[in-house]
């Protein structure tokens, strides 16, 4: 799994999490201001708390060694998975699925722009007016009222006084507030995470408690409730012209009507969004732990030469290069735990032959210990197909040779010295 990919998933399953969370504590009170707080937060948590590092304190902090350690034993099974090398769909599979993601993503980014687009285009045809000191686009009739930023869209003539008093009243509140800015967080979440369908009810959410807001500065400013309840439903039927706003009658009508007949929440109850911290801390936790369990502290590829002399002689390329061999070391490399237990440290010295068609071969090694030698054949074994050795272009058999570095954190290393190109595998139990 590489780094970048890592990072999504983990983006991914805070959407959900946070989403779960939302919806036990948050769903049915009626602080809508924190609400809208921490659903924005919820977004920006979830983009950021994968890159923050806290590595180098959970390897010097006692128990969070241990956390690594049994998450290491627990999550990240050490079992033998050596790749099928003629399992072509392996090639091909990761290929579509990437395929399939960027096309969703283009799709729903071109659908974003053009909605984008449409709303400004309709900004500058409609005809500007002014009512009671606050600038409006005329709308035809028929169309339901929207805001866009400071971009209110309304139809006077299609209103009577007091409905177009509460239609501006609602409106400017989502001018005001700045609320569009939230509308596109959730559009380009469900842009970048469409097959996640957490991000889409995430989305929701928002639109959803804008809403609320809004309607609730129209009651707060003394319209009769039950008259602005009944103007919102005899706008049901008028067609939205843009997605990409904020619209007055947002659908569905009748959670919001609920909501505004809603009793207050006690205002104690503020007290639990204080729980989305620790939330937030243990996702930071549970992920540099992750990347400490499955990552080693250095990663070098070996410089590995063929046995044959003949200059002519082209050296076998791991698929990927350089960086693609260090970042499969860094994700599959583990230090056995009962290895780590025991104290033991080492250099096992392994030697392979990659074959005519790639695969890894004749594998011989200087052992050290029977769970450290079983990682290292383990890891060699797991290794994808390679490009072979070519010898006047054609594939030939080519023996490398590698240097595996087992040493624990905190411990003096006694074994034989690392090369300049071993793979360090660093653990971080204490010799007993």
């Amino acid at each position: 799994m590489t780094p970048e990919l890592a990072y999504f998933l983990k983006v991914n399953v805070a959407l959900a999490i946070f989403y779960a969370f939302y919806r036990l504590f948050f769903y049915k009170d009626t602080f809508f201001q924190w609400r809208r707080v921490t659903l924005l937060c919820f977004f920006a948590v979830s983009a950021l708390y994968p890159l923050l590092n806290i590595q180098e304190w959970i390897k010097t902090n006692e128990p969070m060694v241990a956390a690594v350690n049994l998450y290491a034993a627990v999550i990240v099974p050490e079992t033998t998975m050596p790749v099928p090398q003629e399992a072509d769909w392996q090639e091909w599979l990761p290929k579509m699925l990437g395929a399939i993601y960027w096309a969703g993503v283009a799709a729903l980014a071109l659908r974003f722009f053009i909605q984008l687009f449409s709303i400004v285009r309709l900004q500058l045809r409609c005809p500007k007016d002014n009512i009671k000191g606050i600038r409006i686009y005329r709308l035809e009739k028929g169309d339901s009222p929207f805001s866009f930023f400071r971009w209110i869209f309304v139809c006077p003539e299609a209103h009577t006084e007091s409905e177009l008093e509460e239609i501006l009243t609602h409106e400017r509140t989502h001018a005001l507030q700045g609320h569009s800015v939230d509308v596109i967080l959730g559009e380009l979440t469900c842009v970048i995470c469409w097959f996640n369908p957490f991000a889409w009810l995430m989305k929701r959410e928002v639109r959803d408690n804008l809403e609320y807001m809004a309607d609730r500065k129209v009651v707060e400013r003394g319209y009769d409730s039950k008259a602005y309840q009944y103007h919102l439903l005899g706008l049901a039927h008028r067609k939205a012209i843009a997605k990409l706003s904020n619209n007055f009658n947002v659908l569905p009508l009748k959670k919001r009507i609920q909501m505004m007949n809603k009793k207050k929440t006690k205002g104690i109850g503020r007290t639990k969004y204080a729980m989305f911290l620790p939330l937030a801390a243990l996702l930071m936790v549970v992920s540099n732990v992750d990347t400490v369990a499955r990552t080693t502290e250095k990663i070098v590829v070996s410089e590995v030469k063929p046995t044959s002399n003949d200059t002519t002689v082209k050296s076998p390329q791991f698929p990927g290069g350089e960086q693609a061999i260090m970042r499969y070391f860094a994700l599959n490399a583990k230090y056995p735990i009962k290895a780590q237990e025991a104290g033991v440290q080492g250099r096992v010295r392994c030697q392979f032959t990659i074959s005519k068609n790639g695969n890894v071969i004749e594998i011989k090694l200087k052992k050290v210990s029977p769970e450290l030698d079983a990682e290292v054949i383990r890891i060699v074994k797991g290794m994808p197909k390679w490009i072979p050795a070519k010898m006047n272009g054609k594939p030939v058999e080519a023996t490398y040779e590698m240097g595996f570095v087992f040493k624990l954190e905190g411990t003096e290393y006694d074994g034989e010295p690392a090369g300049e190109n071993d793979v360090v595998i660093v653990g971080y139990g204490k010799k007993q």
